[in-house]
């Protein structure tokens, strides 16, 4: 997607709504269920043979420091959350290291995260020779009350399966404290091989170690899905959203991973992700995505969606319980490009449906154009409305009618250039 930049672009902004009429004029009028998305960083132990030994080497702790305060930081000034999930080694330089610096008010970077910006902080742990009570230690010993999330934790093989053993209070290997989870996070296979059959939007209660996918309503735990942690996956799911494949009243939930491997060896890293955020500020403003950290959209859950269960699988669509409706993807066969677009934008029709009628939508549900297909499978707006005006900068949908079938997507317009 071509980034966008909101302080030179004015953008209508309102909830999309999808069908009906009002005062005479054409109009699109039902809920989109929205899409809480969260963003979270990893690190990982040197055993990963990925990151230094922190703890042998300063210089390594306060290159990574800088840039996650930088991060954080930048997530903070967009009003966007973030969970921060460090393994033990990372923690144990921090406390050797770390009293604090201007950058962090004078406090250790955790602690900076946790009070200065009001970031949650979840225990990650591989267990290799440190568990998650040993991690929670470390994160209280650096003054911060670490979360009862589990940042991360291994659901397949069910034979290696930890849904079961994190239930119990765990006692730490190297330090006399305890520890419980009371919500899971960040399910992953062995060394992620196959993992997108577990790449799951919304929230459950997985059942047990070989029924990770199935919710019991008595199991203890609430499990968060990341859906395919990356762009990729919350793009999907807005197109889906916008065709409107997503039921209301279900929640869905998207991880964006970033590894802080990442933010440290790659320049321009952080002003990358940084724009990328500013792309999705149309959908934020239009209520269709919100930016949250774990620990909110658990409340979220219970309090807004009455911990009603949720399983909306990337290879299968929705597979909530009891459902088993497989995911097809020529309901979702309406594609705009560039997006966004500024001079022109075409929109792509199912084969089966050339010939219909297409209408462009502004971010009010107003009707702004009606457009035919005709004969060729591709239609192309000019930006300009049934009257020839220039359509304003904002979001827009497409919305394809063809007898009682319909599809809808949505893009960007940016002024012309």
């Amino acid at each position: 997607m071509k980034t966008m930049n909101p302080k030179s672009t004015a953008f209508v902004l309102v909830a999309i709504a999808c069908s009906g009429t009002a005062s005479g004029q054409e109009c699109l009028d039902f809920d989109l269920p929205p899409i809480y998305v969260s963003i979270v960083t990893h690190n990982e132990e040197p055993l990963s043979g990925l990151y230094p030994d922190f703890v042998a080497d300063e210089t390594a702790f306060w290159e990574h420091r800088t840039k996650v305060v930088e991060f954080a930081c930048m997530l903070a000034e967009e009003g966007v959350q973030y969970n921060y999930q460090s393994d033990w080694n990372f923690l144990m330089a921090a406390a050797m290291y770390d009293t604090g610096t201007v950058s962090t008010n004078g406090r250790n970077f955790l602690h900076f995260l946790s009070e200065d910006l009001d970031f949650g902080i979840d225990p990650h742990a591989h267990e290799s020779s440190y568990n998650y009570a040993d991690v929670a230690y470390l994160i209280e010993s650096l003054g911060v009350v670490p979360s009862s999330i589990v940042g991360g934790f291994l659901c397949h093989p069910p034979v290696s399966s930890k849904v079961e053993y994190l239930r119990d209070t765990l006692h730490g290997w190297n330090f006399e404290y305890d520890w419980k989870a009371e919500v899971l996070w960040g399910g992953a296979t062995m060394k992620h091989q196959n993992e997108d059959s577990m790449w799951i939007s919304g929230i459950w209660k997985p059942q047990d170690n070989f029924h990770y996918l199935s919710h019991d309503e008595q199991a203890p735990l609430p499990c968060i899905g990341g859906f395919r942690p990356n762009w990729e996956g919350l793009d999907s799911l807005l197109s889906l959203q916008a065709a409107g494949e997503l039921t209301e009243g279900n929640i869905y939930t998207q991880t964006i991973m970033i590894t802080q491997i990442n933010l440290a060896a790659f320049p321009g890293a952080i002003e990358e992700y940084h724009q990328k955020i500013l792309e999705y500020d149309p959908y934020v403003a239009a209520g269709l995505l919100q930016w949250v950290q774990l620990d909110e959209v658990i409340d979220i859950w219970h309090s807004e969606y009455v911990s009603q269960p949720n399983l909306y699988s990337w290879l299968e669509g929705d597979i909530g319980p009891g459902t088993g409706i497989a995911f097809d993807p020529q309901r979702t066969a309406l594609h705009v490009w560039p997006n966004p677009a500024c001079d022109y934008v075409n929109i792509s029709l199912p084969e089966c449906l050339i010939d219909s009628g297409l209408g462009i939508y502004d971010g009010s549900g107003r009707l702004v154009r009606s457009l035919s297909s005709l004969e060729s499978g591709t239609i192309t707006w000019n930006g300009r409305d049934d009257s020839g005006r220039e359509a304003p900068p904002g979001l827009y949908l497409a919305r394809l009618e063809a007898g009682v079938d319909s599809r809808c997507t949505c893009f960007i317009w940016m002024a012309h250039q």
